[in-house]
């Protein structure tokens, strides 16, 4: 299987979406409930965050993997500042204790989610599109935040030299979880 590396685009909006969902456990989906009416589901609302340049969850944070002629992973990242700044009292309680994470990995190429569909698991997806990002890392190095339920995730990432820094209380809002809390983890 050969697998090639591409900065996303506005095209992969709509699978972008639902890998963004996996990555991060149905986290976006219980969002992006919050924001249906009677001609928008959940996933409509998300693929229309993709779409959306200034989202969170923008197309442009991420990058693609294709092998066999199909998408076959992505990952998302984005570059951490001193503070931040992407907080304000309009954020969703949910998304507090990741900002005081951001905060505690400043100047971070953070990795916001990185996910590979299952087709393609196991067969070095993951690890090229991690690779590739740790090519651009911040001042710091790179950041990778995830729950404490996420064991086999954790042990990945240790792996490819990441350490555990801190913890924070995960707040569940409208969101089905087991876990407990947040999990930032550092590689210089």
């Amino acid at each position: 299987m050969t697998i090639t590396l591409r900065p996303a685009t506005l095209d992969d909006a709509g699978t972008l979406a639902e890998l963004i969902n996996i990555a991060s456990d149905g986290l976006p989906l219980a969002l992006w409930t919050r924001q249906t009416d009677s001609t928008r589901d959940a996933m409509t609302v998300g693929r229309e965050q993709v779409a959306d340049e200034d989202s969170v969850f923008s197309w442009t944070k991420a990058g693609v993997a294709v092998a066999d002629g199909r998408l076959a992973g992505m990952i998302m990242t984005h570059l951490t500042g001193d503070t931040p700044g992407w907080f304000t009292e309009d954020t969703p309680a949910v998304f507090r204790p990741l900002a005081t994470l951001e905060h505690a990995a400043p100047a971070t190429r953070l990795i916001d989610a990185v996910c590979v569909l299952e087709p393609f698991r196991h067969r070095g997806v993951a690890s090229a599109l991690i690779k590739d990002a740790e090519m651009r890392p911040g001042a710091n190095g790179m950041s990778f935040v995830t729950h404490d339920r996420n064991q086999a995730g954790r042990d990945f990432f240790a792996h490819l030299g990441y350490r555990e820094i801190t913890r924070a209380p995960l707040i569940r809002a409208d969101w089905q979880t087991y876990a407990t809390e947040w999990v930032l983890m550092r590689k210089p």
